[in-house]
């Protein structure tokens, strides 16, 4: 009976003093790389002092068993090793349709899909670009209560987060890594 009822249960992340609910199920995983490992050259950012590093696009990412109520979902690429307050925020993907349950490489908004300007301050996705060392890149998909989130395009990255997790469901998160080069 115990370990039915765990396998139901829901598990709660806290993150900024928010209570997002996680489905054991719900799962998110990627075909440009695997979970906890080396991210390809090819998704990191392509300007300032990462120009000539990759070509900037934002890997393909799929997801399964989001929970009953699903209304959209959000994406958020963060690096949290980042030297700055509150980590380095790469991508922001909202609206995505209830229906949809992946992106492909290098997506552009479309069906009502909105992006938030990152921490880069564009709006397209940001790929990795570390000052030192190897850093995590944490994608994160939100499967959130409400069709669509009202946020303008220059929502300042930690409220768009706040706000994403506050409507949301629960979350999975795949983790890629990229060193400095």
């Amino acid at each position: 009976m115990l370990k039915k009822l765990f396998a139901l249960c829901c598990c709660f992340l806290f993150a900024g003093g928010v209570a997002v609910a996680q489905e054991s199920s719900f799962f998110v995983e990627s075909a440009s790389f695997k979970n906890n490992e080396a991210m390809p050259l090819k998704y990191a950012y392509n300007s300032g002092r990462c120009t000539g590093l990759g070509e900037n696009v934002s890997p393909e990412l799929h997801w399964i068993n989001a929970p009953e109520g699903t209304k959209s979902f959000a994406v958020v690429s963060h690096d949290p090793d980042a030297p700055v307050q509150n980590g380095w925020y790469h991508w922001f993907l909202i609206n995505i349709p209830a229906s949809q349950n992946n992106l492909p490489e290098g997506v552009k908004p479309a069906n009502g899909m909105k992006e938030i300007k990152n921490s880069f301050g564009i709006l397209p996705y940001g790929g990795p670009c570390p000052p030192s060392g190897t850093h995590r890149y944490n994608f994160t998909v939100y499967a959130l209560s409400v069709e669509s989130l009202d946020m303008d395009n220059d929502t300042n990255p930690v409220i768009a987060e706040k706000t994403i997790k506050e409507k949301a469901l629960a979350s999975a998160t795949i983790t890629g890594l990229f060193s400095a080069r």
